[in-house]
């Protein structure tokens, strides 16, 4: 091998490369890899269209989640650096503020109860965007009878 001066070779619209043997069973294990997703090539059209679909929002949501990221980090450095301007003995009461406030953990089984799917998740989300009235039920029929008298 260290006396080859070319290890790759073009001729009749074919690359030739010299490896070693040392790396065969990768090339191998590549070759053979290659060949599962070949497979995907004799899929139904349908199947394989929804498969690129899926990626494609796989895709997209990861490429947005990460902007969205990003754009959340650098506003939240920008109101950092907007506390950096106050005063010295009130940045001196936030620092010690903060220094009392522990990080919140995430226990595994919160974590786990979430990601088992789609449909806790849009639960959870459901009961973040309209929260149940901590009002019982019946102040909330008296004051709307004082609002209909008042109406009338």
């Amino acid at each position: 091998m260290e006396s080859l001066k070319m290890k790759h070779y073009y001729e009749q619209g074919y690359e030739f490369f010299v490896i070693p043997p040392e790396a065969m069973e990768v090339v191998l294990a590549s070759f053979k890899k290659i060949n599962t997703y070949e497979i995907a090539q004799q899929l139904d059209p349908r199947d394989r269209e929804n498969i690129v679909n899926l990626i494609a929002e796989f895709d997209h949501h990861i490429n947005m989640r990460n902007t969205l990221d990003i754009l959340a980090s650098e506003s939240g450095i920008s109101v950092l650096k907007k506390a950096e301007t106050l005063q010295k003995d009130i940045k001196e009461e936030i620092l010690q503020k903060k220094n009392k406030i522990r990080p919140q953990n995430f226990t595994p089984t919160e974590i786990k109860t979430l990601m088992v799917g789609t449909v806790t998740q849009s639960e959870r989300i459901s009961l973040l965007i309209s929260p149940k009235v901590a009002i019982p039920e019946e102040n909330i029929k008296k004051v709307q009878q004082a609002l209909d008298k008042g109406n009338q």
